[in-house]
């Protein structure tokens, strides 16, 4: 299948917060467009707050965090919560990242 580049921006106005906006939007864009690396199933979004993951899989129970930013990735991903991303990907159920790149709605080509 074709997967579209382009994200959709309705919904987002209820966010004043440019992040807020990003995450609202890449995690969408996400679900909507990629399938479970895994096992090809399509993913699910966890409830809000969940702490360390964004997306899932129903089928293989695969779980997934989210990290996206306008800039191109170097060295490191900042994370917010430190102790809580540590405590869980030494855990037995470690967790999987995608890292998504993006161009703001309102920048040129």
């Amino acid at each position: 299948s074709t997967i579209n580049l382009s994200m959709e921006a309705a919904g987002l106005d209820r966010y004043s917060n440019p992040s807020q906006q990003a995450r609202v939007c890449t995690e969408r864009w996400l679900i909507q467009q990629i399938p479970c690396p895994a096992c090809g199933a399509s993913l699910e979004e966890f409830a809000n707050n969940q702490p360390v993951a964004d997306v899932y899989c129903k089928q293989c129970q695969e779980q997934f965090e989210l990290k996206s930013g306008k800039h191109n990735v170097r060295s490191s991903i900042t994370d917010g919560a430190y102790r809580t991303m540590l405590e869980r990907i030494t855990s037995p159920s470690c967790l999987s990242l995608f890292y998504l790149h993006y161009r703001p709605f309102n920048s040129n080509p």
